[in-house]
């Protein structure tokens, strides 16, 4: 978002396209307040041409130029930011699952002739299973409400989230081997998985989600402390 450009244009228009804008910032941001404002300061003067002449007219611009970037600053925080930085969480967290799942499928290989090609085999099917796995944790993230559970809700959120995504990419998983063909069978790098990585995989996850929810926080802060800034001269 380009809030300097939307600002210069408010600021190029004349006073009643001004008056016009003021009908969207009713929407956007505190809409109540401004109008009061707004009312105020015109009742002080005299009926003129246009609202240039204005002694307040200055003021007026002020507060709907100020309203107009609090209100663009924070539908980025909401619609851009906040999911950016929780999916930058995501990829980290989903890379070194990545990491440890391709580490216990070469252990398993060890010294196999094809061991260079079924290696390569391997990392290609990840880049669909990561690629699932990311899209499922996004729509989660979406539709969830992180900041409205009690601890105690959380706590048991994020045991069931975990197992929910850890079956998912296992299911995910399943059909790209199977497919591929690979000469370990499947079974036996899941019982690998599950025994030698299963506890640090879950609590990978798990700080990936108490991650999350705390760029939540954050940017809710964030956007209460834009919330509370006033604007209003009296």
């Amino acid at each position: 978002m380009n809030t300097n450009a939307i600002v210069d244009t408010i600021k190029d228009m004349n006073g009643l396209e001004t008056i016009g804008v003021l009908v969207l910032i009713l929407f956007l941001s505190k809409g109540k307040a401004i109008f009061n404002f707004v009312k105020k300061k015109l009742d002080k003067e005299e009926k003129k041409a246009g609202h240039e002449s204005c002694a307040n007219f200055n003021d007026l611009r002020y507060v709907i130029d100020k309203s107009i970037e609090r209100a663009i600053r924070i539908f980025d925080i909401k619609k851009y930011e906040t999911l950016g930085l929780q999916m930058d969480i995501v990829e980290r967290t989903t890379g070194r699952i990545e990491s440890i799942m391709k580490q216990n499928f070469a252990k398993l290989l060890g010294d196999h002739q094809d061991r260079h090609s079924e290696i390569r085999r391997f990392d290609k099917i990840w880049y669909y299973v990561s690629k699932h796995i990311h899209d499922q944790i996004k729509d989660w993230i979406r539709a969830n409400h992180l900041l409205e559970r009690t601890p105690k809700e959380w706590h048991e959120y994020c045991l069931e989230t975990t197992q929910d995504i850890i079956s998912s990419t296992s299911a995910a998983l399943d059909d790209a081997y199977f497919d591929a063909d690979f000469c370990i069978p499947r079974e036996k790098l899941k019982d690998y998985n599950y025994r030698v990585s299963g506890e640090r995989i879950e609590k990978l996850l798990d700080d990936m989600l108490q991650d999350i929810r705390q760029v939540s926080y954050a940017k809710r802060k964030e956007i209460d402390i834009l919330e509370e800034e006033n604007y209003f001269k009296e």
